[in-house]
């Protein structure tokens, strides 16, 4: 009998959700959807869709447990958010707890770094598999990196910047993600493009 896990993926604009069968190492294809989100929206708004995309890709299939990846800053180990720049409505509330009600979840609820569990996750079933150490960047609403060794997320050590974050990097006249993400380079693109 396989083993599924839910799992949601919170970007800045949208909620994925999926079933991942933890014995193939395989997202259930028929279970992926995506929806836009609105990151400003108050709080019961952002948790109803995230609930929502949650429980229609759950049905009524038996999980072992709901991985939820989430920007930063955010306390993974409570589940408390720290954002205040996108998700703000949600700043030091308790999400494990409120999408526990919200999903009637018998199972554990378990967040990280959506950046740090790409990159985990292309090392335990992706591109990087087999490797033993694994950097991942991601590219959206802002700019995350994942580091692994062994199967483990790495947030300090050589090689990795403090709590494994490379956003607040200094660069420049500011910080990395000033540079690279979104928006900045939608920025870049259209001051470039109004010269021409």
């Amino acid at each position: 009998m396989n083993s599924f896990a839910l799992v949601l993926d919170i970007g800045g604009s949208h909620v994925t959700s999926a079933l991942v069968d933890l014995e193939k190492r395989l997202i259930v294809d028929s279970s992926l959807q995506r929806t836009h989100v609105n990151p400003n929206l108050g709080a019961d708004e952002l948790l109803e869709a995230w609930s929502n995309a949650a429980l229609e890709t759950l049905a009524s299939r038996s999980i072992q447990h709901v991985g939820v990846a989430m920007p930063g800053p955010f306390e993974y180990d409570t589940g408390v958010s720290k954002l205040h720049h996108k998700f703000a409505s949600l700043h030091n509330m308790n999400v494990g707890e409120a999408l526990q009600k919200r999903l009637n979840a018998q199972v554990p609820i378990y967040f990280g770094n959506d950046a740090s569990l790409f990159a985990l996750g292309e090392w335990w079933a992706g591109a990087a598999k087999g490797f033993e150490r694994v950097i991942g960047v991601t590219l959206g609403t802002g700019l995350g990196g994942g580091f692994v060794a062994g199967g483990y997320v790495l947030y300090s050590g050589e090689g990795v910047p403090k709590d494994g974050g490379i956003w607040d990097l200094p660069y420049l006249d500011g910080i990395a993600e000033d540079y690279v993400s979104g928006p900045a380079l939608v920025k870049n693109y259209q001051s470039k493009t109004r010269m021409i």
